[in-house]
């Protein structure tokens, strides 16, 4: 019934498993509902870690920066490199996201990289080319010659 009903009955659905301590239920409404904060919030709380990769898939640059970039910083803190990668390119900070790559020897896939490049056309001359350096060098060193060379 949750499922199908408006988000602010959906709300007040998770409000009444929040406070019987059923917490998953709650999330997923909270998050059904629209309400990603307070979804990640009980999530952080009772340490409901598989939730918490499933709600940061979801999300994408539309989501609010603030929430998607402190849960970035909780992936870097969790050493979950690759999903702090994710968020750092959807919120497209690509320097940051290059240097996680470079730091942490992260691959680099080829939807990764096209992600990036895609957005440098948005970007002034001078900042694309030094991102654009910075790719092709993460590239090489990670030995995809022909996707440096691409790019």
């Amino acid at each position: 019934m949750g499922h199908t009903a408006p988000p602010s009955t959906q709300n007040l659905i998770a409000e009444y498993f929040e406070r019987k301590g059923i917490y998953e239920k709650a999330s997923n409404l909270y998050m059904i509902s629209g309400n990603v904060k307070k979804a990640l919030n009980i999530c952080l709380i009772t340490q409901q870690y598989d939730l918490i990769r499933e709600i940061s898939d979801s999300l994408d640059n539309k989501n609010d920066p603030e929430l998607l970039s402190q849960l970035a910083s909780y992936f870097m803190e969790q050493k979950e490199y690759d999903k702090a990668l994710g968020l750092l390119i959807k919120l497209k900070k690509y320097d940051e996201a290059l240097n996680i790559c470079e730091t942490y020897n992260l691959h680099i896939s080829q939807e990764t990289a096209d992600s990036i490049f895609n957005e440098f056309e948005k970007d002034t001359d001078e900042t694309k080319l030094i991102l654009l350096r910075k790719l092709a060098k993460q590239l090489t060193t990670q030995g995809d010659f022909e996707l440096a060379h691409q790019k």
